[in-house]
């Protein structure tokens, strides 16, 4: 087919504050090959001379608050503000949404009552002054009505506002698992806050002499992970037991720095020296995130798993948000898959994917197998050649390409068909007659009839001209052709090709309402779409005229939509992509199709990708949808639950009178 693309919808702008992109990262799976996770990268402005980042909390409201070596970075998805503290600010948030702050040698919360923008209000005052210095806050818990913060030697309460000393110690640390928090003590072990005391639990004495560096829940126990010990440990309050991982070795090397658990139940491990590690309940790695994924970079300060499937992985100068775990995953060259996607198909369990560089199989991981820097596809080395197209006949996959057809199987591939390869354009099997292979070339149709295995090329048909971009046929054998440039032909059933089959000619000045640049055919339930550059028609029989399509609930009457591609799943949903036009932006949609044949237009969230045009669609098997493009292939998991309808707040960020009377911002 033929289009003129807008590249301009498709490119990435940068704002004065962060740059977002659109990045895809290698990974394998020890269980499954699903592709990398959609991450933003936000790089933020130069606040100071070090711009480093260790804490993170969000608020209500879903605004996010950063601590950050210059102050407190306040971001509410599309603007930053920064509220001055003194050190670092570390922080926590209660349960009736203040934000309490521990900085260097100071600790108050975050307020917005008294000025217009947020700011940082202490509670050191003339009745703290019998406290110890405070030093350098590194914990802040809140817990119900009280905050426990720490700076490694003191720990300190806030209740009410009033901050009390109530324990010391060489190396102390503070850990929050769920809404419960624990405090290390080297040579003593573990305790739990219970009411408003610390109380050594029976069997922690283990650790004593242990540097542990995290605490996270595991079920109803606690998963442990000490500095110098390879693995983590299991404890229950009372028994201790070893929980070995497949990521033992990579953390001991990459240096364990942080972690947290996931809404699915796996594990995120932040590391100093090698981005993030997925790991399961059963201890196996489930994926690889690091800077060569698309991460700021590979050093991780901090991890903070927040609602709506975001992971957010603090790092000096910036930050990553890491849309995991999510339905949608990435493939591109990182994986091994190189040019553009031009087609998609499952055969023989096996996905193929065609591009301008030649066709790719998604390897599948062998049992046990753990890599965590590998390819995913694996190139046929026979096809070297631009491809456009898989074709399925029974139990045999082909592809057409500028070489000519070719027949996969496996691995590998054999050339089946290359008479004037380098003018086949178009290929279709009929269905009605399975022994016919139809064939558009850049000027001309004809066909090809296999019989006992052999092929027999029949003549070009002499009234079909120009360019045939494009084949379909009706199930009474129908066949229909679009060719660029002249028209629509479409020739009566026939029970064998023969260049003398009756053929209609509609000129695309006269067939359609507004001459279309392009036409392209889908074979559907109920009958061929023609998607155009003018939106989508159907052929009335009766007056033999192209109508605009009425039943798919796209205004075509009133608006022009360029709709490609077109593809139908097994259980009819229709799955179509509109490409915008005129600064509108492009949108993926699926039309769902039920039992009592009541249709609705659901858009799909894949529309916010801004530079991914899609060139092809494949509904999978158990629910797996494929979308292909310019820049790799996207992978849509439908099993997995997410809301297709769901509400986002509306901010109001700041108010001003004029230039510089700012009278409302935003608060916590």
């Amino acid at each position: 087919m033929y289009f003129k693309i807008n590249f301009g919808k498709n490119t990435i702008f940068f704002s004065l504050f962060i740059v977002l992109f659109l990045i895809f990262c290698p990974l394998r799976s020890s269980e499954n090959n699903i592709g990398s996770p959609y991450i933003q990268r936000i790089v933020l402005n130069n606040y100071g001379f070090s711009n480093n980042n260790y804490s993170l909390i969000q608020d209500f409201n879903d605004i996010i608050y950063v601590g950050n070596t210059n102050g407190i970075l306040q971001y509410d998805g599309s603007n930053w503000e920064i509220i001055k503290v003194p050190g670092i600010p570390y922080l926590d948030i209660t349960s009736q949404g203040i934000i309490y702050v521990g900085g260097n040698n100071d600790f108050g919360y975050i307020s917005n009552q008294h000025a217009p923008k947020p700011t940082f209000v202490s509670l050191i005052d003339s009745s703290s002054k019998n406290l110890p210095a405070l030093k350098q806050i590194n914990q802040v818990y809140a817990v119900g009505d009280d905050i426990y913060f720490c700076n490694g030697e003191i720990l300190f309460r806030c209740t009410e506002n009033k901050i009390e000393k109530i324990d010391e110690g060489n190396k102390i640390q503070l850990f929050k698992v769920k809404k419960q928090v624990y405090l290390e003590k080297p040579g003593t072990g573990v305790l739990k806050l219970i009411g408003k005391k610390f109380q050594i639990l029976p069997g922690s004495l283990a650790f004593s002499d242990k540097d542990i560096i995290d605490i996270l829940p595991y079920n109803e126990q606690l998963l442990i992970k000490t500095a110098k010990e390879k693995g983590f440990y299991l404890f229950d309050n009372f028994s201790i037991e070893e929980f070995r991982t497949e990521a033992d070795d990579f953390l001991s090397e990459a240096i364990y720095t942080s972690g947290n658990i996931l809404s699915n139940g796996t594990y995120a491990i932040g590391t100093a020296l090698n981005g993030i590690l997925i790991i399961n309940k059963q201890g196996k790695v489930t994926s690889l995130i690091d800077e060569n994924s698309g991460l700021f970079n590979s050093s991780i300060n901090k991890l903070f798993a927040g609602r709506q499937g975001n992971l957010w992985a603090l790092h000096d100068q910036g930050i990553s948000r890491i849309e995991h775990p999510s339905p949608y995953s990435y493939y591109n060259k990182n994986h091994g898959l190189k040019g553009n996607v031009k087609s998609v198909v499952r055969f023989q369990n096996k996905l193929y994917v065609a591009t301008t560089l030649g066709v790719y199989c998604l390897e599948e991981n062998k049992a046990n197998e753990v890599c965590l820097q590998c390819s995913n596809f694996k190139k046929i080395s026979e096809i070297k050649s631009l491809c456009y197209e898989f074709y399925l006949f029974k139990d045999q996959l082909f592809v057409s390409s500028s070489k000519g057809i070719y027949e996969i199987k496996g691995d590998h591939a054999l050339l089946f068909y290359n008479r004037e390869a380098d003018e086949l354009k178009s290929v279709f099997r009929s269905k009605k007659n399975p022994s016919l292979i139809y064939l558009g070339y850049t000027d001309g149709f004809s066909a090809v009839k296999i019989v006992q295995g052999l092929l027999i090329t029949e003549k070009k048909h002499p009234e079909i001209k120009g360019k045939i971009s494009s084949i379909a046929e009706e199930p009474d054998g129908t066949v229909w052709l679009s060719s660029e440039n002249y028209g629509i032909y479409k020739i009566d059933p026939i029970e064998k090709y023969t260049s003398k089959a009756k053929v209609e000619f509609f000129d695309n000045n006269r067939a359609f309402d507004t001459k279309p640049d392009w036409v392209n055919l889908n074979v559907t339930q109920e009958g061929i779409l023609f998607s155009t550059s003018q939106g989508i028609y159907r052929f009335n029989y009766s007056d033999k005229k192209f109508n605009k399509d009425t039943l798919l609930g796209i205004d075509f009457e009133n608006q022009t939509y360029w709709v490609y591609p077109i593809a139908e799943d097994h259980q009819k949903n229709l799955w179509l992509n509109i490409i915008g036009r005129n600064n509108s932006p492009n949108k993926t949609l699926v039309l769902n199709y039920d039992d009592d044949s009541l249709k609705t237009l659901r858009p799909l969230p894949l529309n916010r990708i801004e530079d991914i045009l899609i060139t092809s669609i494949h509904p999978d098997k158990e629910n797996i949808v494929w979308f292909g493009g310019f820049e790799g292939l996207i992978r849509l998991d439908l099993k997995r639950e997410f809301n297709f309808n769901r509400t986002f707040s509306a901010i109001l960020h700041q108010v001003r009178a004029g230039k510089d009377s700012i009278l409302y911002q935003l608060p916590y």
